[in-house]
């Protein structure tokens, strides 16, 4: 992790450059307008608090570089705090999905947006022109050659097969080369027209 600022002037270059070398550290790098520190923005605070502290020392603290490092150091504190502040934040938010969990509201909350998702696709699914059709039993009746009364008697159901939780009872007189699931959960127990094969289908128990 690094912390970077920017925009920094010649002055406050030349301030840092001087206390780098005087404290010969290797955890800043410089360019002319930035200075990059490693590790968090309140461990860059510690270092330029660091170098102030040098300066007054050996300087002065009106005299170049401490004048220039003042700076410096208001960049580094906005950094600082708001690394803090993000932090709060993210300890809050888990906080409160603790209390969901703990509370249980949680759980509720995604079944009942699952609840909420599922609901929509069988509307999807009923308003899906197509999926009505296929349906109807008089369309599936008439494509067969048969009547919606004949249907169990002409083609009776000889299998099963369980595709997304859902059981197909299929008929092997018409049962399809490649088995294609509906495109939506069906809740009918109506023989199924498409264009590989014919089926029935089920809700699984």
């Amino acid at each position: 992790m690094s912390t970077k600022i920017v925009k920094l002037t010649s002055a406050n270059y030349d301030a840092m450059v001087r206390m780098i070398e005087f404290t010969d550290t290797d955890q800043v790098t410089m360019t002319k307008t930035t200075a990059t520190f490693a590790g968090t923005a309140r461990e860059a605070l510690e270092t330029v608090a660091w170098f102030q502290r040098a300066a007054t020392a050996e300087w002065g603290g009106k005299a170049f570089p401490n004048a220039s490092l003042h700076a410096v150091r208001r960049k580094v504190e906005a950094l600082a705090a708001a690394e803090v502040e993000a932090e709060e934040f993210t300890r809050a938010e888990s906080a409160k999905v603790e209390a969901l969990r703990d509370s249980g509201a949680l759980a509720d909350g995604l079944a009942a947006a699952k609840a909420r998702s599922e609901a929509r696709a069988e509307q999807d699914a009923a308003n899906d022109p197509l999926m009505r059709l296929l349906t109807d039993q008089e369309t599936v009746a008439e494509a067969l050659g048969t009547t919606v009364e004949n249907l169990d008697r002409d083609f009776p159901v000889t299998e099963t097969v369980v595709v997304n939780g859902y059981t197909h009872l299929v008929a092997a007189a018409i049962r399809p080369k490649a088995w294609v699931t509906a495109p939506a959960r069906i809740r009918t127990a109506d023989l199924m027209l498409a264009a590989s094969g014919v089926w029935t289908s089920k809700e699984a128990p």
